[in-house]
């Protein structure tokens, strides 16, 4: 839109999303003079697109079919990314396959696309969330987020869903397994020599202490499987481990990839590192390499945002779950600096996360 990239020019920039699960969501920076301006103006163009179905050229609708089948047909990253993917359509519902969102791309459209965000999304209740930073002072943030509730245009073609309710899904669904769960899979590069083994460990649902255990944990892991796997036995050129957090569930995994050994040799590696490496490293591990372990974590908690789009990440998570989780961080520091942990009661962490 010629007139959104004349206000990009000047020093603004816009970002919107349309998600069926996330919602509506409007993101705006530049200079404070031409914020209201530049609100207003994606505000219409929004209400436009949605009021007129006719108003995205069938040349454009072509192109960018196209260019999405393209990339849904294609397989040009690493095997390891299609692996980790698998992993996320098992514990996620709702996810899809690029196979499945392809064979969808036939029942799309221009039509069905361009009322896609009335039908899926503003058809339904909504609620409120904002973030104002920078030099807005309190009445200018207020007019502006005002300006976008009250400026979202309902299209006339559309039949709202009177009566609906229904309450936030703060917190994303993810699949407990009840029993370990293998999923062997065809590489979809053809002809590629590597194996992959990803071997996730599920913790549960997070909390202060499994962040600052298994966060420890995980840099400590990762020591150890480089180490082993990569400079000893040379099994693969990416070999990683570490902590990590699905919606509000955490894990620990350990990953490699390679062409030394097959998927079956690799996970007995990995399963060996655990059962037998780690708990050796926790038990000789002296203290002043602990005490690094804890160090590196406790800086990696209070290190401030060093970009603004980390400093709206760190305050977007805890306002996106209701105003709760303010103070996750100081929390984790206050846990992290007691007696509470120790080698001994992360060795005990391991031994019931790996039984």
């Amino acid at each position: 839109v010629p007139s959104m990239v004349d206000m990009t020019l000047a020093g603004a920039d816009y970002s919107l999303g349309v998600d069926q699960e996330e919602g509506l969501s409007f993101v705006f920076s530049g200079f404070e003079p031409l914020m209201p301006h530049l609100v207003r103006t994606l505000m219409t163009q929004f209400n436009r697109f949605n009021n007129d179905l006719k108003i995205t050229q069938a040349s454009r609708y072509n192109r960018i079919m196209e260019e999405f089948k393209e990339d849904l047909a294609s397989y040009t990253e690493m095997p390891l990314s299609y692996a980790l993917a698998d992993r996320t359509l098992l514990l996620r519902p709702g996810t899809h396959a690029k196979e499945e969102t392809l064979a969808a791309l036939g029942n799309v459209t221009l039509m069905s696309a361009a009322m896609s965000a009335g039908e899926l999304v503003l058809s339904r209740p909504m609620q409120l969330t904002a973030l104002a930073m920078g030099n807005l002072d309190e009445h200018q943030a207020g007019d502006i987020v005002d300006t976008v509730v009250t400026g979202i245009q309902w299209p006339k073609w559309l039949q709202v869903h009177e009566g609906m309710k229904g309450e936030v899904e703060y917190v994303s669904k993810v699949v407990k397994p009840p029993r370990p769960v293998e999923v062997r899979a065809v590489s979809p590069r053809a002809n590629d020599p590597n194996d992959v083994i990803v071997i996730s460990l599920i913790s549960g649902v997070m909390t202060v202490e499994s962040q600052v255990n298994l966060g420890i944990l995980g840099r400590i892991l990762q020591n150890v499987l480089f180490s082993e796997l990569r400079t000893k036995r040379q099994l693969g050129y990416i070999v990683e481990g570490g902590y990590g957090v699905i919606s509000n569930v955490d894990y620990i995994t350990a990953i490699v990839q390679g062409s030394a050994l097959g998927a079956d040799g690799m996970e007995v590696a990995i399963e060996g590192v655990f059962a037998k490496q780690m708990p050796e490293t926790l038990r000789k591990m002296p203290e002043d390499e602990f005490q690094g372990f804890k160090d590196a974590l406790v800086e990696s908690l209070i290190e401030p945002p060093k970009s603004t789009g980390a400093e709206q990440g760190h305050f977007w998570y805890p306002l996106k779950m209701g105003g709760r989780c303010f103070d996750y961080n100081a929390q984790s520091l206050k846990y992290l600096n007691s007696s509470l942990v120790t080698r001994k009661s992360l060795a005990a962490v391991w031994n019931d996360l790996v039984s």
